[in-house]
């Protein structure tokens, strides 16, 4: 009987056995557009809202001044030095953290991946609206 339950619980955190740098709670720490002067409104979002990895899927939250909280769930994929991020709910129009965070309506991300280590990642991305430049710095939680 204990073996069944160690196994339970090892099993939810070790993600199917693959534990890799993506695996867990990543918060946005900064962002940055090249064209673009930001306000102290764009760092108080970025510092609420997280990207969450598990397997396949990814939740955006963010997690407003009141403690209410707005989600979106999506899929993920590494590639040879991107991460593309993809909300495929048409919902997710409404709230679309992301989107809403690099002022676009897309719900496909497609980044470059600047910098990484196992706590810290930089990522690039050109939103497809108006072609600015953005980068966003995540920390591992």
């Amino acid at each position: 009987m204990t073996l069944v339950a160690l196994l339970g619980l090892t099993a939810c955190t070790h993600n199917e056995g693959d534990i890799d740098i993506w695996f867990g709670t990543w918060q946005i720490e900064q962002i940055s557009c090249a064209e673009v002067q930001l306000d102290d409104s764009y760092y108080n979002l970025s510092h609420a809202t997280y990207l969450q990895f598990q397997g396949e899927m990814v939740t955006a939250r963010y997690v407003s001044p009141l403690h209410d909280e707005t989600v979106d769930y999506g899929t993920w994929r590494e590639g040879d030095g991107t991460l593309d991020i993809e909300f495929p709910d048409p919902n997710v129009a409404y709230s679309n953290v992301l989107g809403s965070l690099i002022g676009s309506g897309d719900t496909s991300f497609h980044f470059t991946i600047t910098e990484r280590s196992a706590k810290q990642v930089t990522l690039s991305y050109i939103n497809t609206t108006w072609g600015h430049h953005w980068t966003l710095r995540l920390r591992k939680q």
